[in-house]
């Protein structure tokens, strides 16, 4: 059995991560640009979860209730759909208005609009960066659920331990092959088995398990701050707009 690990999946959370961030201070046409790469990143980190660890014992019938769960999710739902609308149909539908910052800087704040599919109450009359951030958190929260499934198979220096290797029915000969020492008969005499396990460890890359969890963690905001009534007449009108367009789930 070969080490698996989910640095590929971790990748896709974090460029994720980085679309949703850009979008915070962008107008159109960018905000438009950025939305699309954050939807397909993050539509990403599920597809190559799903690829990497296809052939893990037990990752089937585990990522079968993890499909079931998104399935009954609408907000997930709607992105799965904006993903489809983006890479298929062209950009996704939305109204906007400006907001004015201490520091005098404007703030775009977008709403999402009718797509193929009605928007989620969910979803609907909210924030779109915010809708962002706790969709990538959900899937953040798969992808530790993941680990604590399935740890050794979660990254290679779960892997590399005692308890790695007697899981996963391999041996330091293995790992040695598997990180491109192959040609090595053995690591250099006189170590200790712990002490072994360390210096192999080091040679591969570990998954940022901290910065998963600091995505999993975020929590969408209540309502956008009125301060002024300029900020007050800009919500109202997004508000309608929204409903003039469809923007609600029957």
């Amino acid at each position: 059995m070969s080490l698996k690990t989910l640095l590929p999946i971790e990748e896709r959370l974090f460029e994720a991560e980085y679309f949703g961030g850009r979008l915070r201070f962008l107008a159109t046409p960018e905000f438009g640009y950025e939305l699309n790469a954050f939807v397909s990143a993050a539509r990403n980190v599920t597809f190559i979860l799903q690829k990497e660890m296809n052939r893990v014992p037990g990752f089937q019938t585990w990522w079968s209730g993890c499909q079931e769960r998104m399935r009954q999710d609408d907000a997930m739902k709607f992105f799965k759909e904006l993903r489809n609308r983006s890479q298929k149909k062209g950009g996704i539908r939305l109204v906007g208005g400006p907001r004015r910052l201490a520091d005098d800087r404007l703030l775009w704040s977008y709403r999402f609009i009718q797509n193929e599919s009605a928007v989620p109450e969910s979803l609907a009359h909210r924030d779109v960066v915010d809708c962002c951030f706790e969709h990538l958190a959900k899937i953040a929260t798969c992808v530790l659920e993941f680990d604590k499934k399935f740890h050794y198979h979660s990254c290679y220096r779960h892997a590399i331990s005692e308890e790695g290797l007697e899981a996963l029915g391999i041996d330091v000969p293995d790992v040695l092959g598997f990180i491109g020492y192959g040609h090595i008969a053995r690591v250099p005499s006189g170590l200790s088995r712990d002490k072994e396990l360390e210096v192999l460890r080091r040679q591969v890359d570990g998954v940022d398990f901290q910065g998963i969890e600091r995505l999993a963690a975020y929590r969408p905001i209540k309502g956008m701050d009125c301060g002024t009534p300029s900020d007050a007449l800009s919500e109202a009108l997004l508000h309608g707009l929204v409903e003039r367009l469809g923007g609600l789930q029957e």
